[in-house]
């Protein structure tokens, strides 16, 4: 979502924010309905207890993951290799 002083700046920053918010949440997936008419794919993930997901529309692709909080969040952000995902590579960690 592009984020310049456009006509859509203030839209777009509060729906990533919202975004962000959601990642949160203890119950994330009922959060993201609400989002469901707009993004075409809404994918949530956890791996090695680090949870995340990933929406996408036509033009935009946005992920969010929660915080860091626990020393095992950090040993998996500490691996720090690259692998293939999403049609690139991705930070494994």
């Amino acid at each position: 979502l592009a984020l310049s002083r456009g006509s859509h700046y203030l839209e777009n920053a509060l729906r990533l924010a919202a975004l962000a918010e959601i990642a949160y949440k203890d119950d994330p997936i009922t959060g993201l309905m609400p989002f469901a008419d707009h993004y075409r794919r809404i994918q949530p993930f956890m791996h090695e207890g680090t949870f995340g997901f990933v929406v996408s529309d036509t033009k935009n692709l946005v992920v969010a993951l929660r915080g860091t909080d626990q020393v095992i969040d950090w040993l998996t952000n500490m691996s720090v290799a690259q692998v293939g995902g999403l049609g690139g590579k991705v930070h494994h960690g």
